[in-house]
């Protein structure tokens, strides 16, 4: 028999082009990317103020979230599959951990450098 289930494989194959898409969108990425095109006052405005959107929308890291929060934290359980559960979550919800990571990050950062 193959080593890694090819369902598996797939699942988190997906799961990794996800996440690579919700990173690829970021804020920061497109912000960057905008300036170094046209490095104009108005320009960085324009992405500060749709990072306060992306915020209040509940994207804290300007990653917007895959799932609405609720969703996210609604189904805090155990998985019976997790071979196939971990990688279904981790593409369904990839702007939602995303989010968590970079939080917990700047919250680490912060706390170990105040």
């Amino acid at each position: 028999p193959p080593l890694v289930n090819p369902t598996v494989a797939m699942a988190w194959l997906e799961a990794l082009a996800e996440w690579h898409a919700k990173v690829s969108e970021a804020w920061l990425l497109v912000a960057l990317r905008a300036t170094v095109s046209a490095a104009r006052e108005e320009a960085m405005e324009e992405h500060c103020a749709g990072l306060l959107q992306m915020v209040l929308a509940g994207a804290p890291v300007g990653v917007s979230p895959s799932q609405p929060w609720n969703d996210f934290l609604s189904d805090l359980r155990p998985p019976e599959h997790p071979q196939e559960r971990v990688p279904s979550n981790l593409k369904r919800f990839a702007g939602n951990y995303i989010n968590l990571i970079f939080c917990a990050a700047i919250l680490t950062g912060s706390c170990m450098r105040p």
